[in-house]
């Protein structure tokens, strides 16, 4: 595996000192990218609340099996919303042109308004 990979790796390096100093670079450089691909998160998941929240959403309107029916004043307000952190997906493009972001699921609780009526008889 990669860790046999690794220690392999370190046999080129003569002293203990300089096999030391390997091992702190890519602990730091791993620290460093984690630490990074968490900003990222973060600020995806303030970016994308704060858009969601946003968008005006149009009444809902329509008719179904003798009802007619609408939902309206759809509110998506940002306290409302939930994305957790473990469900962003970040993932660097094999040719490392693109930094691809996903979120899913995302947690919607929206305040509206609803009523339906019934179009015929029997009218329960």
């Amino acid at each position: 595996g990669v860790s046999s990979l690794f220690k392999r790796g370190t046999s080129f390096f003569s002293t203990d000192h300089q096999r030391a100093q390997l091992l702190s670079l890519f602990s730091t450089k791993a620290r460093a990218q984690k630490i990074f691909i968490n900003r990222i998160r973060d600020t995806v998941i303030k970016f994308l609340l704060l858009k969601i929240s946003s968008y005006p959403i149009p009444p809902i309107r329509g008719e179904m099996s003798g009802w007619k029916y609408s939902i309206y004043d759809i509110d998506l307000k940002e306290e409302n919303l939930r994305i957790d952190p473990d469900d962003v997906a970040i993932v660097l493009t094999d040719d490392k042109t693109e930094l691809r972001i996903r979120a899913d699921p995302v947690h919607i609780k929206p305040t509206l308004k609803w009523n339906c009526t019934q179009l015929g008889f029997p009218y329960w």
